[in-house]
């Protein structure tokens, strides 16, 4: 059996491997040693192994520690019954405890002792220790004396029981026997796991490993073939069924899914579909989409950006940055870009002009408007309120409170008369 174990784990691969080991390690809480290998061609070292307590009482049970080094099977029973069993260990040293049976499970007849041995092997020996345990409670062999009458309880005859099977009984069980998985079948796998993994092909019925607790069982499968996928532009090797999954086709080679897996490819601001080395080799840029090739084609294009009546040749993106509107070609850009113009209000007098600033409009009428509201003029030394245009003609400043033009007449000096 050890043989069968050792090859199905060689030709699982590393993945198998790190999947059944998983188990068998959440039994174990000991950790790796990388440096407590043994020697090669020795037999395994048995370092601890010891229980806890030596004398059990009533309805109690004992902890054993245990420590083994360089070992590719280890049992350990106790009174006949397998409490720990691990076959090609990852790791050249086990550590780690179990529980044992209660007195209840292990005690029959008048036996006021058992056993608990530890067996580690390779191949290259065996070694085995053991203990002697023993129940706090002593009974007393019957008398064999012919004097004296052997005693019977009071309360009458002796009732028998029927002997029931406890669970810790079926320990004693000897483990399966396990096939080898074959070369071109060489994937050692959980039924679940294989399906995730898209292998579909399982090689027979027969066992390769199984769970200590022997509810989880592993079968030889067969790796699925691949294909070449084309899925959404993209060429990847995958199963058929992944394949499916993704929406894609499959090919048999990469040339022939590269030649049919077509896209959108964007080269000096025009948008054409090739594959995606085609357009590699044109020194283009490569989209699955063609909404995304002409989006970047227009990112990375050159083209004309209108802004306040003036245009320059700017990339999308840059003349949205600008706050100004983009064009193809020069001509839409001359079209569509009118300069702006402003009509303004100063000193009484209403003029165009193509920068705001401010005192300015967007039509005449606004800036006669202005022109022709009050304000307080300051004129030759003296504050009074009157139009702008009237203002401004006396040669006077606006302002627009009375303490402003009061504060700013107090330095000028009255007109001479």
């Amino acid at each position: 059996m050890r043989a069968n174990l050792r090859g199905v784990h060689r030709s699982t691969g590393i993945f198998s491997l790190c999947l059944c080991l998983a188990v068998l390690c959440s039994v174990f809480l000991g950790a790796a040693d990388s440096n407590a290998a043994t020697a090669a061609g020795s037999a395994p070292d048995i370092k601890v192994f010891s229980a806890d307590p030596m004398t059990l009482p009533d309805g109690g049970s004992a902890t054993y520690q245990f420590e083994v080094v360089g070992a590719t099977y280890m049992q350990l029973t106790e009174a006949g019954a397998v409490l720990r069993e691990i076959n090609s260990p990852p790791f050249t040293s086990i550590k780690g405890n179990a529980k044992g049976q209660t007195t209840n499970e292990i005690r029959t007849g008048d036996m006021n002792t058992f056993d608990a041995i530890l067996i580690a092997r390779n191949s290259a020996g065996e070694r085995k220790k053991s203990l002697t345990l023993s129940f706090a409670s002593k009974i007393q062999p019957l008398s064999t004396d012919n004097k004296t009458k052997a005693r019977t309880p009071k309360w009458g005859p002796t009732s028998i029981t029927p002997l029931t099977l406890t669970p810790s009984a079926t320990r004693n069980l000897p483990a399966p026997q396990f096939t080898s998985c074959t070369e071109k079948c060489n994937y050692c796998l959980k039924p679940d796991e294989a399906a995730a993994r898209g292998f579909t092909d399982k090689c027979s019925e027969a066992l390769c490993y199984y769970s200590p607790d022997n509810q989880q069982k592993w079968y030889c499968y067969s790796k699925p073939p691949t294909v070449w996928c084309c899925a959404n532009g993209r060429v990847l090797e995958m199963t058929k069924a992944q394949c499916t999954q993704a929406g894609g086709t499959g090919f048999n080679t990469q040339s022939e899914a590269q030649q049919a897996c077509l896209g959108w490819c964007c080269k000096d601001q025009k948008v054409g579909q090739t594959t995606q080395t085609q357009c590699a080799q044109l020194g283009g840029y490569w989209y699955e989409t063609q909404s995304q090739a002409i989006q970047a084609c227009q990112q990375m294009a050159m083209g004309y950006c209108c802004r306040d009546g003036q245009i320059g040749s700017t990339t999308q993106s840059q003349c949205a940055q600008l706050g100004g509107t983009w064009y193809t070609t020069l001509s839409q850009a001359q079209a569509a870009c009118q300069r702006t113009v402003y009509w303004c209000c100063s000193n009484g007098q209403v003029f165009q002009t193509y920068s705001y600033t401010a005192g300015c409009y967007k039509t005449r009428e606004e800036a006669e408007q202005a022109c022709q509201s009050t304000c307080w003029c300051c004129s030759g030394g003296k504050v009074y309120q009157t139009t702008q245009a009237a203002c401004s003609r006396a040669g006077g400043a606006c302002y627009s409170s009375q303490s402003q033009a009061a504060a700013n007449c107090r330095y000028q000096t009255p007109l001479l008369k």
